[in-house]
């Protein structure tokens, strides 16, 4: 069986359900760099990758109103899917596109190799959906070590982790910590009208986007279907989990302006969008770190939920007069 690396590695060229994905040598290599050779034989004796006939490469590597114009300068037919403007086009001209074209090794997904990738596929779903279930527990538990650690496990494993520039090496610190706190701990006027058994499975929905950017799973939703509030499932949690982290933003500008000695303030800000009337009167303002409104707003009827953003930023007004 293939390792997670050498699934990840093929999935991000083949489509299990497309078994005539065409790769060419050139592409792989400068995918790889020089271990491309070497992956591409394992591959082959495995049975996952096999050599490429010229009407798949042709098929894959050309698009249909080339195909067709080709097809208008030979005299055939221009209608009909790629597939069948290559078959038409060799049988008149077998050696139409021997050249530039086909100057690199291609290859094709096996039927066999398509199968393994999706069998690979699955086993790492179910780790991960195992993953996730060990996580929320823990962090329900306030076992941060424990909820923290599949995490970095699972996205170190991946070829390309999510998030732009997070180290996740270093997942679970102090940010992390006290935005599950504040989950388990506070909860947002915006979500006041839950019934108080649902509060458990907000928190629960909210810690899984937080730890894993997922949306809900089916049963949670099914569950949070019917919450008293003008929001959906995902936006109910959502909510809960946008109110934790900006409590964490104004927790650490009060912590810098502390430390550094300098007056910072809090901004809201909002651009696009259809805005709630209480939205409107707050979707560009400055606010100093003790008069900052609640966001989300407790007052907002946004269809998805309060979407203005919170972010921290130094009073310049204090600093020129200072």
């Amino acid at each position: 069986m293939m390792d997670t690396n050498e699934y990840y590695f093929l999935k991000s060229f083949l489509k299990p359900k497309s078994l005539s994905k065409v790769l060419s040598m050139r592409d792989w290599t400068s995918y790889l760099g020089r271990d491309a050779k070497l992956a591409l034989n394992k591959f082959e004796k495995e049975g996952v990758l096999q050599s490429a006939n010229t009407q798949e490469v042709v098929t894959a590597t050309y698009s249909a109103p080339n195909l067709k114009k080709i097809s208008q300068n030979l005299n055939l037919p221009t209608s009909g899917k790629k597939s069948v403007l290559v078959r038409r086009i060799l049988e008149v001209a077998p050696n139409y596109f021997n050249g530039n074209s086909l100057e690199h090794g291609f290859l094709v997904c096996s039927c066999e190799g398509a199968k393994k990738i999706e069998a690979k596929g699955k086993i790492i779903k179910n780790e991960m959906f195992a993953a996730i279930e060990l996580s929320v527990n823990e962090a329900l538990n306030r076992n941060f070590e424990g909820a923290f650690e599949p995490v970095r496990k699972y996205q170190l494993s991946l070829p390309f982790p999510s998030g732009l520039g997070v180290d996740w090496s270093n997942f679970g610190g102090s940010r992390e910590v006290f935005i599950i706190n504040n989950i388990l701990d506070d909860w947002p006027l915006i979500l006041s009208e839950i019934q108080p058994d649902l509060k458990p499975l907000v928190r629960q929905g909210a810690i899984s986007m937080f730890l894993w950017g997922l949306k809900l799973d089916d049963e949670l939703r099914k569950k949070l279907a019917s919450n008293g509030t003008h929001l959906d499932p995902d936006g109910v949690c959502r909510m809960m989990l946008f109110f934790a982290q900006n409590k964490f933003r104004i927790f650490d500008a009060k912590l810098k302006s502390q430390e550094l000695d300098m007056p910072y303030i809090m901004k809201t800000l909002r651009f696009e969008g259809d805005f709630c009337s209480a939205c409107e009167k707050h979707r560009v303002g400055d606010y100093s770190l003790s008069e900052v409104p609640e966001i989300p707003l407790a007052d907002c009827r946004c269809k998805g939920g309060c979407t203005i953003s919170l972010s921290e930023a130094l009073d310049i007004k204090k600093i020129t007069t200072m």
